[in-house]
């Protein structure tokens, strides 16, 4: 029997529909799925005097939680390519460790590697891992405090909310002087790491403050440290013009 001729318009009406919403969806997975990689940033790379082992300590920053040091040990002189936890395996892993500040990679020879907390806030034994070798590499680890330094972390944002301002302040319990304090900044409609554009050690209060929409103020609120000992200062970043104020000379 044939259909009848008014049900062909709902039949392409409907059809027209389906592909909407499976164009829709595969959109939505593929937007999911760029989301869910998480953003790596390459710390340091060191090589060893053989040229045979490589060391790589990199941050990652997740979608959720937060960031983690990881210290990679590979064979071969090459960059180890494309460093996500995915990509390499928990084997040649030889450090994690969760909100850790700065560290160094040094060999003092072929098969010995140091691992250098320069000011990195954690102690050893909140290492998710800490490995005392990885195949023939002996691994050191060296300056890492006996007590953890609690961080603070203020956010601000302009008032587009398309850039973010944070300051991270890190110090030992009860000890109004922290240990380090670095302010980063980042675009926020991007799945960019967050960079650093001050850091200072051994400083009293900081204060952040949007100027406007593309001008942060950093504030020195009885520091107590010039300019001068920053061991980062960035005039910009991008469009956002940096601005240093009270600091003493």
């Amino acid at each position: 029997m044939l259909s009848p001729p008014h049900a062909k318009p709902w039949i392409s009406i409907g059809g027209i529909i389906i592909f909407l919403l499976l164009l829709y969806g595969y959109g939505i997975s593929r937007a999911c799925t760029r989301v869910q990689h998480p953003v790596v940033q390459l710390l340091a790379s060191s090589l060893n005097p053989s040229a045979n082992y490589r060391a790589a300590a990199v941050k990652h920053y997740p979608l959720w939680g937060s960031a983690n040091t990881l210290i990679y040990v590979t064979p071969g002189s090459a960059e180890p390519p494309g460093i996500t936890r995915a990509d390499m395996p928990l084997s040649a892993t030889a450090m994690i460790l969760s909100q850790c500040g700065p560290v160094q990679l040094r060999w003092s020879d072929a098969r010995t590697l140091h691992i250098i907390c320069d000011h990195c806030s954690r102690t050893l034994q909140e290492a998710s891992r800490h490995m005392d070798a990885i195949g023939p590499v002996r691994i050191l680890y060296e300056g890492f405090p006996r007590r953890s330094a609690e961080t603070q972390t203020i956010a601000v944002e302009n008032r587009k909310g398309t850039w973010k301002a944070m300051l991270i302040q890190t110090a030992v319990k009860n000890d109004s002087v922290a240990d380090q304090a670095v302010v980063t900044v980042q675009k926020k409609d991007h799945q960019l790491v967050p960079q650093d554009v001050f850091a200072l050690r051994k400083s009293g209060p900081l204060r952040l403050r949007w100027v406007d929409d593309y001008t942060l103020a950093i504030t020195c609120k009885q520091c107590g440290r010039s300019l001068h000992d920053a061991m980062e200062k960035a005039d910009n970043l991008g469009p956002v013009r940096i601005l240093y104020e009270n600091f003493p000379p």
